[in-house]
């Protein structure tokens, strides 16, 4: 068997060790998780790598590692926050520590929505305050892809910035997916007033029928 390319899932033995240094709650849900996909037929190595991505067991890991030795540092026994971290570690950035106190509605495209996060997210890393304007909600949303998920952000970096459209394709994806997603909302509706009528229909015949007994009685 090869090995691993770089940045991916590690094997199942060294998410747990990871996840084991994150606490019992995050331990107790990821192997929720893992389980509950082997479960619904998912392989062994694929249940890992659902559950890892979706406890965000690799980024939280790196979170806890800098703040951990940046205590080891310092000398200290237990746990630092993020802010004392930062003191110590000024290129440090605490997952979720994005402040919106402001957000726009400029009108952007994915590239450059894309592109602010990205300008931003580097400006973080060079010790920056993190910004808490944004001209947008989709210039937020990468923004806080970029702090707490910066390998799948730079994925989507490169499809946004590699030649031939392909970040119009992956804007054109998502508009599919919002409206196949609209589409089934309204399909359900649908059924689901159709399965009322049906109902209300059985009630009126009934109804109906009891009248038409009474007239002839």
């Amino acid at each position: 068997m090869g090995k691993r390319k770089a940045g991916d899932c590690p094997s199942s033995r060294e998410v747990t060790r990871r996840v084991k240094c994150l606490g019992r709650d995050a331990a107790t849900e990821y192997f929720r998780l893992r389980d509950g996909y082997k479960a619904q037929g998912l392989s062994a190595r694929q249940s890992v790598e659902r559950a890892t991505a979706e406890c965000q067991v690799l980024e939280r890991y790196e979170d806890w590692r800098q703040r951990t030795t940046a205590a080891e540092m310092l000398g200290k026994q237990v746990a630092m926050t993020p802010s004392e971290t930062r003191e110590v570690m000024p290129r440090y950035v605490a997952m979720g520590m994005t402040k919106a106190e402001e957000v726009g509605s400029e009108e952007m495209s994915l590239s450059e929505q894309v592109a602010w996060a990205k300008r931003w997210a580097a400006r973080v890393q060079n010790g920056e305050e993190a910004p808490t304007k944004f001209p947008s909600e989709g210039a937020l949303f990468w923004f806080q892809s970029a702090v707490t998920n910066r390998r799948e952000f730079e994925k989507v970096v490169l499809r946004v910035e590699s030649p031939g459209g392909d970040g119009e394709n992956l804007y054109l994806a998502d508009c599919q997916y919002q409206l196949k997603e609209i589409e089934r909302q309204l399909e359900e509706a649908v059924k689901e007033c159709g399965e009322r009528l049906v109902e209300l229909e059985g009630g009126f015949v009934e109804l109906l029928n009891g009248e038409i007994t009474a007239s002839r009685d």
